[in-house]
């Protein structure tokens, strides 16, 4: 959905995400990783749900993510939408999909130190 001004077609910033993260996983990644420390800290739903259907896209869109998932593409639009209330089931469910895998990270290391980092996205084999 890009937007025209004074006859110039300009991509929207999403549309510039969606661009990027084809051409570089790693980013993809870092920017999930971002977006579940912020999840953490401020429990902000409709933000990480926005953020999951930029990436969503980027693997070629709800319909497709839907197939590969083995959820009806209306379950999972419902899920991903602003009024969206997925279960962490479903979210694992997307986020595996994806080609990632969520898992808890201790928030004190080893020498008692706190970390600001809870939760990460690892990278799983199968994204190319």
């Amino acid at each position: 959905m890009s937007v025209t001004i004074r006859g110039r077609t300009y991509p929207t910033f999403d549309e510039i995400l969606v661009k990027r993260f084809r051409e570089d996983p790693e980013e993809e990644q870092v920017f999930l990783n971002v977006v579940l420390e912020e999840y953490q800290a401020d429990n902000d739903l409709q933000t990480l749900l926005a953020c999951l259907r930029i990436v969503v896209e980027a693997h070629g869109g709800v319909s497709e993510l839907a197939r590969k998932i083995e959820m009806p593409r209306q379950t999972l639009y419902k899920a991903l939408s602003a009024q969206g209330n997925p279960r962490l089931s479903t979210i694992g469910k997307i986020l595996n999909g994806l080609g990632y895998s969520l898992f808890l990270k201790s928030m004190k290391k080893q020498d008692d130190e706190t970390t600001t980092s809870t939760n990460e996205v690892a990278a799983a084999s199968e994204r190319p």
